[in-house]
């Protein structure tokens, strides 16, 4: 049965409050929370989808209460707020550790032919998210078929020439960030420079 989760009924129908389910979709990098408590999420048994629509973001995640896992349906910029994604994984990490949680997952959107409006294909491979088997698979196709080196989406992305590359030839593909302190994901992640504010 789906159940309209509001800031009443939160805490018992999840054990979390309305703002520790807001603060794990990392929206709190942008937004004052105190100012996002009118929002409702759908819970049905352990699952929790909360959507939020701003001037800067629309977002949707999935939470698994039960597996301890996030999945970011939805993130588009819709503001101009440099490094939104770093910012957003950022206090999406932040929480999700503190909460116990142990991944985040997404499908990185995008192609050369969409890139000036869907960009997630480049933005989230950046910011260390793992590709998962199948788009491994075609991705090291790619790599050797143009006869490159690189062994992941964060190696190629990280220099000019790989990038330019990806943003030329690239794919949607499905990623998973682990949470742990010493996933792939995380070193990546901890490799890049905060933005400055």
């Amino acid at each position: 049965m789906i159940r309209t989760l509001n800031k009443t009924n939160c805490l018992r129908c999840t054990g979390y409050s309305l703002q520790n389910i807001i603060l794990l979709t990392g929206i709190g990098a942008v937004h004052d929370v105190k100012e996002l408590m009118h929002t409702e999420g759908e819970v049905e048994g352990r699952i929790v989808d909360i959507e939020f629509d701003t001037e800067i973001v629309e977002l949707a995640v999935r939470i698994d209460l039960r597996e301890k896992t996030l999945k970011n349906n939805v993130i588009r910029s819709k503001g101009n707020i440099k490094r939104l994604g770093y910012k957003l994984l950022a206090a999406q990490i932040r929480h999700a550790k503190r909460l116990g949680y142990k991944s985040i997952t997404l499908n990185a959107f995008g192609d050369p032919t969409i890139k000036h409006i869907y960009s997630g294909y480049i933005v989230w491979g950046k910011l260390g998210y793992q590709m998962d088997a199948a788009s491994r698979k075609k991705f090291k196709q790619l790599m050797r078929a143009d006869n490159r080196t690189e062994n992941n989406i964060f190696e190629l992305l990280s220099t000019a020439a790989g990038k330019t590359f990806w943003e030329n030839n690239g794919f949607r593909w499905l990623g998973e960030f682990k949470i742990s302190g010493n996933s792939t994901s995380m070193k990546c992640f901890n490799s890049l420079h905060p933005p400055s504010e």
